[in-house]
């Protein structure tokens, strides 16, 4: 197949009517061809079908502008290695595994779903190679294709990645609040500096009842504010946004009068649930001198990113509720067997820290930051940021 008939971009990102043009154009080839060839002829192309549609589901997943989660990164992985391992063997069903794989990497939701399972079943069951059929084989071959060629349309297309970016406001750049967190996270536990874990099994049973684990603890280092969620998924997005954060600068500077902000944090507050059944427990947001002129400037940097494309319309249209997650079910690494994250009982953290004061600190900057990824201070990769006002 030359060049210009199948090709990635850099970026990752193929459109889908390329893709569909060559998926009918190589399938329809394949179905109509004559061309003799040995047994062992056909099984070296069909590992060279199955190794392709490996690296171009890997480079379409992993390449450039796709910053998952490591775990993401995996099941992936996982999926290149099912593929191109054993070919010798059930390779169709292979493509089943992928198919699934895939789906419940994030894309469940997409239009194409249905078709890469039908795909795939369908080269599953019309896996059993024909000695005597070429004519079959070769249509195998084709509906073999035909599965690669959704899963990578499935991938590029889907309206329905992993968040990657957000834009925050960094609190972590306050050492004596990082340190009230890690307190707070040590109390709770039981931890010592001596003993650096619960202090007695009797705690650590309690802890266990009450649903608490170290993990649900926000790390101190990533404290923050979000203003915006996004998914960037590919290079071209990626950048645009970070041009946009850039060119907003001027105007989230007038939304706030040129005059410095600043936050007080104080109490403990559910977003979901009840202290009783807690998901997230966040610190309640108190602008000093009024809330007006941040919450301005926070949608002037919604409005620019929705007018850029770059937000999702369930994300535009939802109310900015400006707070500083302190606790967080969905963090919690044993889930259910749903795959859900279970509640916990806050009901003597509230009781402790309900009207605890965390402290007051500047808001210096806004940051296009990266999901899963950290600096070397340990908060989020800030991809670019702008400054807010530091004095009169």
């Amino acid at each position: 197949m030359s060049s210009h008939h199948f090709s990635l971009h850099n970026n990752g990102v193929t459109s889908q009517g390329h893709l569909v043009r060559v998926n009918i154009r190589v399938v329809g080839l394949l179905i109509i061809s004559r061309v003799r060839v040995s047994t062992i002829q056909l099984v070296r192309i069909r590992v060279v079908v199955v190794l392709l549609g490996s690296v171009v589901v890997a480079v379409v997943l992993l390449g450039p502008g796709h910053h998952r989660s490591s775990s993401h990164s995996n099941m992936v992985v996982v999926a290149v290695v099912l593929l191109g391992r054993d070919h010798h063997r059930s390779s169709d069903n292979k493509m089943l595994v992928a198919a699934v794989v895939l789906l419940g990497y994030g894309h469940r939701h997409s239009s194409l779903s249905n078709m890469v399972v039908a795909a795939a079943v369908e080269t599953s069951c019309n896996g059993m190679w024909n000695r005597v059929d070429q004519e079959h084989q070769m249509f195998v071959l084709g509906v073999h294709l035909q599965a690669l060629v959704l899963l990578s349309l499935l991938a590029v297309e889907s309206q329905y990645p992993d968040y990657s970016h957000f834009v925050s406001l960094p609190l972590a750049i306050y050492p004596e609040l990082v340190n009230k967190l890690i307190n707070f996270q040590n109390s709770v536990l039981g931890i010592t500096e001596v003993s650096k874990s619960p202090t007695s099994e009797s705690k650590a049973s309690e802890l266990f009842e009450l649903g608490i684990e170290k993990s649900i603890f926000i790390n101190p280092e990533t404290f923050h504010l979000t203003v915006l969620i996004l998914k960037l998924w590919n290079k071209d997005r990626f950048e645009a946004a970070a041009q946009v954060l850039r060119s907003v600068s001027p105007k989230v500077l007038d939304a706030l009068e040129n005059r410095p902000v600043s936050i007080r944090l104080k109490g403990l507050e559910c977003m979901r649930g009840s202290p009783a059944k807690a998901y997230v427990v966040y610190a309640p947001v108190e602008v000093i001198g009024g809330e007006a002129r941040l919450l301005r400037a926070c949608q002037v940097i919604i409005d620019a990113f929705t007018e850029a494309g770059l937000v999702l319309e369930k994300d535009a249209n939802r109310k900015l509720k400006l707070h500083a997650t302190i606790m967080n079910a969905g963090h919690r690494r044993s889930k259910n067997r749903s795959g859900n994250a279970d509640s916990f009982d806050a009901r003597a953290i509230f009781g402790q820290y309900g009207s605890e004061e965390w402290g007051e600190c500047l808001l210096r900057e806004a940051h296009l930051s990266q999901m899963y990824v950290y600096g070397d201070d340990g908060y989020y990769h800030c991809c670019e940021s702008i400054p807010f006002p530091e004095g009169m």
